[in-house]
């Protein structure tokens, strides 16, 4: 586990084994407590209680890397990574509670996973979220994303380049 203070919030990052051990009443909160549009936003689906549930569970046996920025002991924002070891590729999950949008805590999230996936040597990591979400595609494209859309969504994909010198110790 790895905090960092963000101007409002701290971000903790749990990595590897690390993910399963996050409280799932407090992850099951954060997508319950999403407008149903900020739902829709962040599954391209509405999501029910039972769908969020399995979300949950998914979350915590599969995700690499899980960002939580928080503030009074409440979720803020949430960022996955989910890992493809075959490719090796990343995908990256993001919802930010309304009311703290446009603050910055998406971008900072974005980038401490962008960090992890550079340590696991993925070669890209990709995001899909709606046309119509502006400001999710405005984030990835400040971060260097490449989108292209199809029909309601957009696909964004930053490549990784690596050096030799930024290789993980085995």
């Amino acid at each position: 586990m790895i905090a960092f203070a963000h101007a409002k919030v701290c971000l903790t990052a749990f990595v590897g084994s690390h993910v399963a051990g996050v409280s799932r009443d407090l992850l099951t909160e954060h997508f319950l407590t999403l407008s149903d549009e900020g739902r829709f936003q962040r599954f391209l689906r509405r999501m029910d209680t039972e769908a969020i549930d399995a979300h949950v569970e998914h979350l915590l046996a599969d995700a690499h890397a899980l960002i939580i920025a928080s503030q009074s002991n409440r979720i803020r924002g949430l960022a996955e990574l989910y890992i493809s070891l075959q490719e090796p590729s990343a995908e990256v999950g993001l919802s930010v509670l309304e009311r703290h949008q446009g603050q910055g805590i998406g971008t900072s999230m974005t980038t401490m996973l962008i960090r992890i996936a550079e340590h696991a040597r993925c070669t890209a990591l990709s995001a899909v979220t709606l046309m119509e979400n502006s400001a999710a595609r405005a984030l990835l494209k400040n971060l260097g994303f490449r989108q292209r859309g199809s029909g309601e969504e957009c696909h964004a994909t930053l490549l990784m380049q690596h050096s030799d010198d930024s290789r993980v110790p085995n």
